[in-house]
């Protein structure tokens, strides 16, 4: 079971990088050679191709991070659940497991980081709406309600 995250992730990254390069080699194909617009085109595919590899190589590291220790202690608590231990030996086995259900929520809050450090796109995005937020005055000016009173019969 903790396996299996990991292949997950490893197998969907190989997927979409296959089919990314598939996409810029049909996008090469039906271009025409030596156009300009073409070559733009082609260098942004490619820009976007290097960035998916980025963050999939990123996201990719942060999963091994993240689930191999989860796993390791999981199949060490089932190895060793019927040995008698000391009180000190289940202080430290109850610090490693709080450590590695840290790492393993670190990898689904780590989403954002990598986007952050891998797609320029995503950074001028998320600087566009900082900077918009800050230009932002709202001011507050009182209208009148009126509110018609219907009365009720019972």
């Amino acid at each position: 079971m903790e396996i299996c995250p990991l292949i997950t992730v490893f197998v969907l990254a190989y997927l979409l990088r296959r089919s990314l390069r598939n996409a810029i080699q049909r996008q090469t194909n039906v271009a025409t050679a030596g156009t300009q617009v073409n070559t733009i085109k082609r260098s942004r595919l490619q820009q976007i191709d290097s960035q998916i590899a980025l963050m999939l190589l990123l996201q990719s590291i942060m999963a091994i991070i993240s689930f191999l220790p989860y796993g390791l202690e999981i199949l060490y608590d089932h190895i060793t659940e019927s040995w008698n231990k000391s009180t000190l030996q289940l202080a430290i086995e109850k610090i490693i497991d709080q450590v590695t259900h840290t790492l393993l929520y670190a990898f689904f809050a780590s989403s954002f980081h990598i986007s952050m450090i891998s797609s320029s796109g995503f950074r001028r995005e998320v600087k566009r709406i900082v900077l918009m937020q800050k230009k932002i005055h709202p001011t507050y000016t009182q209208t009148a309600n009126t509110v018609a009173i219907q009365p009720q019969y019972q």
